[in-house]
């Protein structure tokens, strides 16, 4: 990544130009001490460059979100968990990215069902939903309780945008503007 910089000169009319390399890493702008990295193609600082590697280690990119990252998305899972489950079906999927749909180069969805919403996150994003233990009078069975295979929940809604991160795309960015810009959620609340 590059910052650039017109500032004008003493001795001359014209602006200069200054280009500096910055952190690779989502929504950094170290510019010194930087380490190129031969897998992303970037260069990062020594705090982005230790987060990136742990979460490769680890397998969890949510190393990769900030505490402002989460509670951004903590809100988005809370605007479609309209039900304060706790999890998604496959049809507040649906209606989370309806509203945030314009930010996807190609179209996705709706889905038809959890399994294949699931097969999608796993083919798409390398994220596993999960199964979910309920009253069964959620789904109106007099008592007991019944898993609901196949869902979205928070950490998962995590895992993809910290998957996201990974590949330095702020699509979390994209996301809070689309919905502020619908006016379906207000991020000021976090501020």
């Amino acid at each position: 990544q590059f910052l650039y910089f017109i500032g004008m000169s003493s001795s001359d009319d014209d602006g200069d130009i200054v280009v500096m390399r910055v952190c690779g890493g989502v929504g950094c702008t170290e510019s010194f001490g930087l380490e190129f990295d031969e897998v992303t193609g970037e260069s990062f600082c020594a705090s982005c460059l230790g987060k990136l590697r742990k979460a490769e280690r680890e397998n969890d990119f949510r190393i990769l979100l900030s505490a402002d990252d989460r509670a951004a998305i903590d809100l988005i899972f809370r605007k479609f968990d309209t039900n304060s489950r706790g999890y998604w079906t496959f049809a507040e999927f649906n209606e989370y990215l309806e509203a945030t749909d314009a930010n996807r180069n190609e179209p996705v969805g709706p889905f038809e069902s959890n399994e294949e919403l699931s097969e999608y996150l796993v083919d798409e994003y390398d994220v596993r939903t999960v199964s979910v233990d309920v009253p069964g009078s959620v789904v109106g069975l007099p008592e007991g309780m019944i898993r609901i295979a196949d869902v979205v929940t928070l950490e998962v809604l995590e895992r993809i945008y910290g998957g996201y991160m990974y590949h330095g795309v702020n699509a979390l960015r994209d996301d809070v503007d689309a919905l502020e810009d619908a006016g379906e959620v207000n991020f000021d609340v976090l501020e």
